[in-house]
């Protein structure tokens, strides 16, 4: 009995499996022209930043946010997606097997040129019953390719799943201080309003009395009203950003409505917050979840025009049966009755290149596609950084200003105060000098409101809100 030629399998094996090793790592987009300058080590607190505010409260809307909020649920379920189409891609590197089962009852022709043998039944019955298996070999890497695809797909899915956490917990700290600031301002607005009104009394009693004209009078009355409307702005103002805030914690309509979310009281408790050193960290690439999610887009993109190309080959599918066949239910599963076959099937394409090629097209065409978004996202994620840290810089000195001027008001009205109780002054100028000190306070809290967010703004460009890598 003459030995099987093993050589074309073995080289069958040798080409798949190089092929295979080709598609077994992610391509890498083309290198980026990166900035001279000397890069700085990232914030250590770039994972969870928000917890270096302090504010267990502001912690714990986060995490709600975390859970509940609808954009954050919806990538959630695109990654579970990606997932099931990488299990798909997977299955097809494996074998399939079924069980299989038929019947049928055939009626033999009389009209033939082989008619029916005396005695034989006019109809006889047949039973099959057994495993079925049908595999494609993957010569070629294609179904490797597939899989490479769907696997980049989900860590695409799975980046972007970072991303949008890290968009909502910017997007809740954000609200949060903005809704601190309005209650502040509003508190200011109230006294405010309550000076105004009793600047407006005063004004009049000195017009009865003839101590003033009917322009301090006038003048009275707008401030007043200038101040009531400021009131009814900042109230309608803080209920649109509790309204907000309500909607990023995914909180449902009848939660919206009956509850406000709980803040800490106190804004200028977040003046003594820390600054982030200025600079560029090293691995700015590295840790901004959109940017990898780029590169993994343009790591499924190539596996799909490898996958495409690899379609140009033949392909050998073998098939098998193993089980049981006869002419009774009761004896298919006896020995006698036990049957198998092995059959193998190549397929070359031979009227479908032009499909093929167009295939292909549009696979390169996808992946130059992805290049240039991987190049943008790069480069939105310096000029980002670079923004966000400049702001942060403006934002930090005019807060100082705002500090500065604050402190030179209240100076000015304890002065009032000691003047007042000397009584070298009157109420009138009592009431003017708290007044400037109010709108003082009212500068500085809405310049602490523009540091923090660009401080937010900050550790958002800087890939913070993630561990930087995928569990």
């Amino acid at each position: 009995m003459a030995k099987p030629n093993l050589i074309p399998v073995v080289l069958a094996v040798v080409v798949a499996l190089g092929l295979s090793a080709c598609a077994s790592q992610p391509a890498k987009p083309p290198a980026l022209e990166l900035p001279s300058q000397p890069a700085k080590p990232a914030p250590a607190e770039l994972d969870r930043w928000w917890l270096s505010f302090a504010d267990p409260q502001l912690d714990k809307l986060i995490d709600e946010a975390l859970a509940h909020n609808s954009d954050v649920l919806l990538a959630s379920e695109r990654v579970q997606a990606a997932r099931a189409s990488l299990a798909l891609a997977t299955s097809a590197l494996y074998p399939e097997v079924n069980a299989t089962g038929s019947a049928s009852r055939n009626s033999s022709s009389q009209a033939t040129d082989q008619p029916r043998q005396p005695g034989a039944p006019v109809a006889t019955n047949t039973y099959r019953l057994g495993l079925a298996m049908s595999y494609e070999l993957d010569l070629w890497g294609r179904v490797a390719a597939g899989r490479m695809m769907a696997e980049q797909t989900v860590n695409a899915s799975r980046y972007n799943q970072e991303a949008g956490r890290a968009m909502v917990a910017a997007a809740v700290v954000r609200s949060y201080f903005t809704l601190l600031s309005l209650d502040r301002q509003l508190q200011m607005a109230e006294r405010h309003l309550a000076i105004r009104q009793e600047l407006r009394t005063l004004r009049q009693k000195r017009r009865a009395a003839g101590l003033d004209g009917p322009d301090s009078l006038e003048a009275a009355e707008q401030a007043l009203a200038q101040a009531s409307g400021n009131r009814a702005q900042l109230a309608s103002g803080r209920d649109k950003a509790e309204l907000a805030l309500a909607g990023l914690l995914g909180r449902s309509p009848r939660q919206i409505v009956e509850a406000k979310p709980d803040r800490a009281t106190g804004f200028e408790r977040y003046a003594g917050t820390a600054e982030i050193p200025a600079g560029l960290p090293s691995d700015l690439l590295q840790r901004r979840p959109d940017v990898r999610a780029a590169e993994a887009d343009y790591a499924a993109a190539d596996a799909g025009v490898a996958e495409a190309r690899r379609r140009y080959f033949p392909s050998l599918s073998l098939t098998g049966f193993l089980g049981g066949e006869s002419a009774s239910l009761s004896d298919v599963l006896k020995s006698a009755a036990r049957t198998w076959n092995v059959a193998a099937a190549v397929s070359q394409p031979l009227t479908g290149f032009v499909r093929i090629g167009a295939q292909v097209d549009a696979a390169e065409a996808n992946k130059r596609q992805a290049e240039l978004r991987y190049q943008q996202v790069a480069r939105s994620a310096y000029t980002d950084a670079l923004s966000a840290l400049t702001q942060h810089r403006s934002s930090r000195d005019s807060w100082r200003e705002a500090e500065k001027r604050l402190q030179s008001q209240q100076r000015l009205d304890q002065l009032a105060q000691l003047r007042f109780k000397q009584g070298v002054i009157d109420r009138l100028a009592l009431l003017e000098a708290e007044s400037g000190r109010l709108g003082a306070e009212y500068e500085r809290d809405n310049a602490l409101r523009d540091r923090l967010t660009a401080l937010v703004d900050v550790y958002q460009a800087l890939g913070g809100g993630w561990s930087g890598k995928l569990e």
